[in-house]
């Protein structure tokens, strides 16, 4: 096992989310690295263009959604929104505007004007957005989280709230983001009946009593994820 996390974590330190992964091993590294914003980061110097995501993972082979943010004419943004609805797809590709694959549930693109993202950045300050990071928080594939990035103000920043420890339902910038999502597909809220006790949860993942495929943990660091994962 400590052999395999090994490989796990040294293919996730070579392969950064952009390009296209088409084999189960890439595939995974590429979604892991997509999610601590890898090609956010590697493009966030003083001066450069503002970029942002947003992931929410509700139960990952149920819903996962997806938001990548970035700056059109006249002060507007363009938010491209993708919600998936069971396990990554065999092909992922990544390019300036942010992740593509097949079989989505539901999948948008509209302009937002200035006043709304002065809004949804307001919020995001509200809920946390600069604050550090939960570190040492594992978050689960078979649970829910929000994570938050960007090149903002010439920096990159991550935040990541998860339940129950956070109100995900209180988060106002989830609102004002949802608010622009035109996929027709409603967010997964939370269940009680989805949580497990900690210690509870079986090894290799999977909530109780039942075969969900495979599961997987990832841990909060100081401003992104702590790769690689665990499974």
């Amino acid at each position: 096992m400590r052999f395999a996390l090994l490989f796990v974590a040294l293919v996730l330190a070579g392969c950064t989310a952009d390009g296209r992964a088409g084999n189960p091993v890439s595939r995974i590294a590429t979604w892991f690295s997509y999610l601590n914003g890898d090609d956010l980061r590697a493009r966030c110097d003083p001066g450069a263009v503002p970029r942002y995501r947003f992931v929410y993972n509700a139960v990952y082979l149920e819903q996962v959604r997806i938001y990548d943010l970035a700056p059109a004419d006249n002060g507007a943004f363009l938010l491209d929104s993708k919600v998936t609805a069971g396990r990554l797809p065999a092909t992922l590709e990544i390019d300036e505007n942010g992740i593509r694959f097949p079989g989505l549930a539901g999948e948008t693109r509209r302009l937002i004007g200035g006043g709304d993202v002065a809004q949804l950045f307001q919020a995001l300050a509200d809920d946390g957005f600069g604050r550090p990071t939960p570190r040492g928080r594992v978050l689960h594939s078979d649970s829910y989280y929000w994570l938050a990035m960007g090149c903002h103000g010439g920096r990159f920043v991550y935040q990541a709230w998860s339940w129950p420890e956070d109100r995900l339902g209180s988060l106002r910038f989830a609102d004002r983001l949802l608010a622009h999502d035109d996929t027709g597909v409603k967010a997964k809220a939370p269940r009680d009946s989805d949580f497990l006790t900690p210690g509870s949860r079986p090894r290799g993942g999977g909530r109780a009593n039942e075969d969900n495929g495979p599961y997987f943990s990832l841990q909060v660091g100081d401003n992104g994820l702590n790769i690689g994962p665990r499974f």
